[in-house]
């Protein structure tokens, strides 16, 4: 069988990914004119492989853009390559209905290294954390089946802690107030993430910037959390000069810069 005829088979049984191994043992073909085929559909923006292997399927009406959306087929390059992953930071506040700065990459958190991907549309930032089974997820239903997603309230505290990855403290903050404008956040899980993610300083420019525009009704644990633990005085942005900078008692935060969110208030 030849391989654009297989792709058809693939498509037909509403797949949008299949491995080398596969598609050998299905097509017959020989390694060498598995390997013509696939360099020619390539140059014809029909494929694209963004593991040693493992192969997406273009329709004609993504060639243009350079392939499907990376949701559609993130979760079976995960399991192909056997990492433990979510879709994080940007993206997954795009997927909770922040929308303030669409993502320019697609934000995946993975347990070991990953080398990004570049490929049009199909472009992944993969981030390593060696705290990932600590975060709380989700699957989320995609056109192409499910993947892992962080919830609600973990994106939010991922926002935090990944600040760089979420375009800046101030687009942060915008995507953040976003987020608590839902109604979906709950205060409880809120809590279990924050103090189980990361570190005691994302609990507590976290807990602030809730406070600074207008979310204290999910702060409550947060606040009696950080009062037990009598914690350390921590810049609001680690890069600016402590000098003269407002002490917040509630969060012991230092506030050596502004906030400029751009985001209403619902």
């Amino acid at each position: 069988m030849r391989l654009n005829e297989l792709i058809n088979v693939y498509r037909s049984e509403g797949k949008i990914t299949f491995t080398k191994r596969d598609a050998l043992e299905r097509s017959g073909l020989s390694t060498s004119a598995f390997h013509k085929s696939i360099s020619r559909l390539q140059r014809k923006g029909r494929l694209i492989q963004p593991a040693q292997g493992f192969f997406v399927i273009i329709k004609p009406e993504d060639i243009h853009a350079g392939g499907p959306p990376p949701a559609y087929f993130i979760d079976q390059l995960m399991k192909y390559l056997k990492r433990t992953y979510y879709v994080g930071i940007l993206s997954a506040a795009a997927f909770h209905g922040a929308s303030h700065q669409a993502p320019q990459v697609f934000q995946v958190i993975v347990n070991s290294s990953i080398r990004d991907i570049e490929k049009g549309r199909a472009a992944i930032k993969f981030i390593k954390s060696g705290k990932i089974k600590k975060v709380l997820t989700e699957e989320k239903k995609t056109p192409a089946g499910y993947i892992r997603m962080s919830t609600i309230e973990a994106t939010a505290v991922d926002i935090v802690f990944y600040k760089e990855y979420a375009g800046g403290l101030d687009n942060a903050a915008n995507v953040l107030i976003e987020l608590a404008s839902s109604g979906k956040i709950s205060e409880e899980r809120l809590f279990t993430a924050s103090i189980q993610m990361h570190d005691k300083a994302t609990v507590q420019r976290l807990g602030y910037l809730l406070d600074k525009f207008g979310f204290s009704k999910l702060t409550g644990n947060l606040a009696k959390w950080v009062k037990e633990n009598n914690l350390s005085r921590i810049p609001l942005s680690a890069g600016n000069s402590r000098k003269k900078a407002n002490h917040n008692k509630k969060w012991h935060v230092l506030e050596n810069r502004e906030i400029e969110a751009d985001v209403t208030l619902l």
